[in-house]
């Protein structure tokens, strides 16, 4: 874990610093978020035969509907990926000498 940790401070240091680093964190956060908030949709519960059953954690737990909220990170995600698509397109269109 440690040798990961090392690897991605240095990956950091080598980014130009005009890179917007909030937008980077921006787009990892989201991404992070759509991958828990789909993890925690999937639950396993045992049902009244005693067997593990396998659904909707939205459907078996009715508490988690507000949960639902903090996850509405698709748009951040995607003005953010529109944002950094931009930047990259400007210089890309640039006429080269």
């Amino acid at each position: 874990m440690l040798t990961m940790w090392g690897k991605a401070c240095e990956l950091a240091e080598m980014t130009p610093p005009e890179r917007n680093r909030w937008v980077d964190f921006l787009r990892a956060v989201s991404i992070m978020a759509v991958v828990i908030g789909h993890w925690m949709m999937a639950g396993l519960y045992v049902d009244p035969a005693g067997e593990l059953r396998r659904g909707d954690l939205l459907s078996v737990a009715d508490w988690t509907h507000w949960l639902t909220w903090g996850f509405q990170v698709m748009p951040v995600f995607f003005l953010v990926g529109g944002y950094s698509n931009s930047v990259s397109w400007t210089p890309a269109k640039s006429p080269r000498i």
